[in-house]
């Protein structure tokens, strides 16, 4: 009922000649959009970002405007249509009365689907707001309408309450099971939020999921993901010479042995925290002898995709 009552009030498609304008900067922004199909063409606006103007391409399958279902923005550029183009625009007080609508509903596990939706969405606001109002230079770039930094849906995720965190998992896990392996997700169904069981290949997955050691959601094309996130730190002087770490210890006690090894000193983000502020946490705890003496000027961000060992 919820999908039915958003698809009613929040959805709507618009279709768009070319050089059609989607969107002008200074307008206040009330809805979100992605491009079915055609191209646009999205021009930032200098005065607002005191940058030069840049003029990117979008292509099919692209969102525009999040922050518009989060915050109250304002469009930093403007977007025209260079080809026949098809628009879904998601309203955001369309999303607001449908997440409204568990007030009507009378069935119990109706309502407690509704009031976890409201919950994930709540949360999910809170953590894109964060990182908004971090969005600047020299920790990140500048927020635009196609994008705020750090605001990919593995990034929310991961900053989320712990028990949102897992049944967001959970259900990622049990939809690609679904899809997979759908005669063990039949045999499962019953023990399901059990760790007790051994015997499919994902149990330890999930047991790793409930006890919030593993971030864990589904990809675009319907893979699992588990997430990890380090932030890398590099120190460099004057002459271009930069800190890096060369050793490494193991063991405890009487055992501890050192490894060599080189890269740069740094570590994972702490549940909850924003690269921003797990940049913050390493500067003072692992070089608080001069962390006055340093300047931040640039952030790179680098995603990198493994197989899993297990």
């Amino acid at each position: 009922k919820m999908v039915l009552r958003l698809c009613n009030e929040g959805l709507d498609v618009v279709m768009h000649r070319a050089q059609d304008y989607v969107f002008h900067a200074g307008c206040r922004a009330e809805d979100m959009y992605f491009l079915v199909t055609g191209t646009l063409s999205y021009t930032q606006d200098s005065d607002f970002l005191n940058c030069e103007v840049i003029t990117e391409q979008v292509n099919s399958n692209h969102w525009l405007c999040e922050a518009a279902l989060w915050v109250e923005w304002t469009h930093v550029g403007k977007a025209e249509a260079e080809t026949d183009c098809q628009v879904l625009r998601v309203s955001a007080e369309g999303v607001v009365r449908a997440l409204e609508g568990h007030r009507f509903v009378r069935e119990i596990k109706a309502l407690e689907g509704h009031r976890f939706v409201r919950e994930i969405t709540v949360d999910y606001c809170r953590q894109f707001h964060k990182r908004l109002q971090n969005a600047q230079p020299p920790v990140a770039e500048w927020p635009t309408d196609l994008r705020v930094p750090f605001t990919d849906f593995g990034d929310i995720v991961s900053s989320m309450e712990p028990s949102i965190r897992v049944r967001l998992g959970l259900q990622a896990l049990d939809e690609w099971e679904s899809v997979n392996n759908p005669l063990w997700t039949w045999r499962a169904g019953r023990r399901r939020g059990s760790t007790a069981d051994q015997g499919s290949p994902t149990d330890k997955l999930r047991a790793e999921i409930m006890n919030g050691k593993s971030n864990v959601v589904l990809s675009a094309d319907g893979q699992l993901e588990r997430l990890t996130y380090v932030v890398a730190l590099r120190i460099e002087r004057p002459d271009g010479c930069f800190l890096a770490q060369l050793w490494k210890s193991e063991g405890n006690g009487k055992d501890v042995e050192l490894k060599p090894c080189c890269r740069l000193p740094g570590g994972k983000q702490e549940k909850g925290e924003s690269p921003t502020e797990a940049m913050r946490r390493l500067l003072k705890t692992k070089f608080s002898l001069f962390v006055n003496d340093l300047e931040v000027q640039s952030t790179q961000r680098s995603n990198n995709w493994e197989e899993s060992k297990d």
